[in-house]
Formats: C-alpha cells, sequence, structure tokens
C-alpha cells in the first residue's frame, strides 16, 4: 500500500531499436538495468561486516515497497545477516505504480502529406526540429508553424532517404513525455545478479524463438542470428552486445534491477 503522502513519478527507461520493437509487439515485459554505484557501496559495505568472504546471490536478498522511517521506497535486507538491518535502496525507476515512458531514437517532423502515417520518401519532409520541441506545437518560427510536430522513430525501419537529405536524429536521451508512443506501468522491481536470470526471465526481456530447431534466437552477427538451446545463453549474448563495452560483461554478474511492468494506454 502507497503512502497517502507519496507522489508516483513518470521515468524515461532507453530501449534500443530491438528492445522496442519486442516491447510495441507484446513480448517484453521486464528489463534489467545495472544497480547504481551508490547502492552497489551501500550492499557490499554491509556484506564486508560479515567478512569479506561473503558472496550473495539474488536468493540471498528479501525486499519490498514500503513506507519506513526514510519514507516509501525500496528496501533490502539480507537472509541470514539480520543484524545488518533494513537498508533503503534509490529508486531511479520508481516503484510498483509508478510509470515509465519509453525513450528511444527519434526526431519531430513536418511534411507535405500530414494525412499519411509516415512520409513516403525522404522529399516529403518539409521541415525537422534542430532543438527538442517542448510539445507538439513548439516551433519556435520554423516556417511552419501553422503544423504540429509528427514524431518519427528509427526503431520502425530503414530511413536512409532522410539520411540522405541531412535528417539527423534526436538521442534518446532527450526525448520529452509528449514524443514517446508507450508507456509502463511498474508491477515490480527486484534486486539480484545478472546471471540470475532463468529462461523464462529471458523470455520476458524479449528473447524469442528460433524457427530452426525451437531454438532462441540471439543478437545478429551479419544477416543472421546466432541461435542458442536455452533462451538465457542467448539474452547473455544480448547483454554483452550492450554492456560489455561499458565494462560490465556477463562474467561480470554485476547486480541488476529487475523491472517488470505492462502497457498501458491513453496516456
Amino acid at each position: 500500500m502507497h503512502s497517502k503522502n507519496h507522489e508516483m513519478k513518470d521515468h524515461g527507461l532507453l530501449f534500443k531499436a530491438e528492445m522496442v520493437r519486442a516491447n510495441l509487439e507484446g513480448r517484453k515485459t521486464e528489463t534489467r538495468r545495472l544497480v547504481k554505484k551508490v547502492d552497489l557501496e551501500l550492499i557490499e559495505y554491509i556484506c564486508g561486516r560479515h567478512g569479506e568472504d561473503i558472496q550473495l546471490d539474488g536468493s540471498d536478498l528479501g525486499q519490498a515497497w514500503r513506507s519506513g522511517p526514510e519514507g516509501f521506497g525500496h528496501y533490502i535486507w539480507i537472509k541470514d545477516y539480520l543484524e545488518a538491518g533494513r537498508v533503503r535502496l534509490s529508486a531511479p525507476y520508481g516503484g510498483p505504480g509508478s510509470r515509465i515512458y519509453q525513450k528511444e531514437t527519434w526526431q519531430a517532423t513536418k511534411w507535405a502529406h500530414p494525412s499519411y502515417e509516415y512520409p513516403l520518401e525522404g522529399s516529403d519532409v518539409v521541415s525537422f526540429a534542430t532543438f527538442v520541441p517542448k510539445s507538439a506545437e513548439d516551433s519556435r518560427g520554423d516556417g511552419y508553424d501553422h503544423m504540429p510536430w509528427h514524431v518519427v522513430y528509427a526503431a520502425d525501419g530503414d530511413w536512409g532517404c532522410r539520411e540522405d537529405r541531412d535528417f539527423p536524429w534526436q538521442s534518446p536521451m532527450f526525448m520529452p513525455k509528449w514524443a514517446a508512443r508507450a508507456w509502463f506501468e511498474v508491477l515490480d522491481v527486484r534486486v539480484e545478479r545478472i546471471q540470475d536470470i532463468d529462461d523464462a526471465g529471458a523470455i520476458a526481456e524479449g528473447i524469442e524463438s528460433s524457427t530452426r530447431n525451437s531454438h532462441w534466437g540471439g543478437i545478429m552477427h551479419g544477416s543472421a542470428k546466432v541461435c542458442h538451446a536455452r533462451a538465457w545463453r542467448a539474452y547473455q549474448d544480448l547483454w554483452d552486445s550492450i554492456n560489455a563495452k561499458n565494462g560490465f560483461p556477463w562474467k561480470n554478474n554485476d547486480w541488476v534491477r529487475v523491472i517488470k511492468y505492462k502497457r498501458i494506454e491513453n496516456v
């Protein structure tokens, strides 16, 4: 139960193009995000009080969303080490009942035939945003003030013709809420090691079954996907393709937040 004084906030989450499509198709209902350094230091400090040889996995942790002396938030405690007490972690993506919106590569455009869902050719585009509009009507004197912005998304297809016309994409980092096309309600948040994921978790992450021998499709290599006998192995491929280059490979078995969510309409 939420505190009466607790106000839920909206949070944006970045998704790569493949995961954007999985969200839109309803195949993806979970996402795993690295635990922030401040929370890692807190967990490691508590564990350190019980000896340097303690290694925890997800089954050693208990957690809940509740109101406490420090306010409503994500509290965590360690099984079998209750003298460490209850610890309040940060909540960068909110908790159950919070809303998250999909942040993806995008652009605000205006075109000659606004009745089309998308311009048929790059030449249909008459204007694109060179700034981050605060709303669909935020034109700022682009010469087409009578026309609202229409948002297009890089994950929807090959926009090479637009690149040829110097059509730059906007970073998902700066996508405003009004431009988001997908919203979700957070159902649950838990903390675990990345290698705690099982096949069911990998499928909830959007991993698809391959048509070849009922194997699971991982990341693309050239024009084909590498297939695996287990869904979680395909997810391992996906994790490394995104995070290994940033210093968080699968083999590190880092702590992650598992965010479970469902799509909501008419936001």
